[in-house]
């Protein structure tokens, strides 16, 4: 210990911060069993909140979906063709 350390903290503040450590410590441990999870059905909420048919639903920016009928390594989306064939 270096002479500071005798002297701050103060004894008593000392003292809290080592009963506060432990209380933190056997908090962390938890319980000493695993409460159940409850099964909760939630499809009476989702009954209650249905949206009509003709609410617009997620709709994907243009350009950022691509659709492939067969993998070619030939094509590229950039529109660059790095073939090496001469």
């Amino acid at each position: 210990m270096m002479r500071g350390d005798k002297k701050w903290p103060p004894e008593r503040t000392r003292q809290q911060m080592l009963e506060d450590e432990e209380t933190e410590r056997k908090m962390a441990q938890g319980p000493s069993f695993r409460p159940k999870k409850a099964q909760k059905d939630y499809s009476q909420f989702f009954d209650q909140h249905k949206l009509n048919a003709s609410f617009p639903g997620y709709k994907a920016a243009p350009g950022t979906q691509y659709f492939r009928t067969e993998y070619s390594t030939s094509t590229q989306f950039n529109g660059s063709n790095n073939s090496n064939s001469e």
